[in-house]
């Protein structure tokens, strides 16, 4: 499943994820129901969402301006 998308909702089989501010939700269209959800630690905008190949791991960036040096 290709995870690449402006609107922050990837899938994978049959479960989606979404950023909603900073907090991922995990939602199962079979089920029609949420599943699971991810909050920002330091609440934070999510501004990057992705399955990994074998759709066991879901990686989300946020929109930070620190810089490393």
């Amino acid at each position: 499943t290709d995870c690449r998308s402006f609107d922050l909702t990837c899938c994978f089989s049959d479960v989606v994820a979404y950023a909603a501010g900073s907090t991922v939700v995990i939602y199962s269209p079979r089920k029609s129901k949420q599943t699971g959800f991810l909050l920002s630690k330091n609440n934070k905008k999510i501004s990057a969402l992705c399955f990994s190949k074998d759709g066991k791991f879901i990686a989300a960036g946020e929109v930070c301006h620190t810089y490393a040096q």
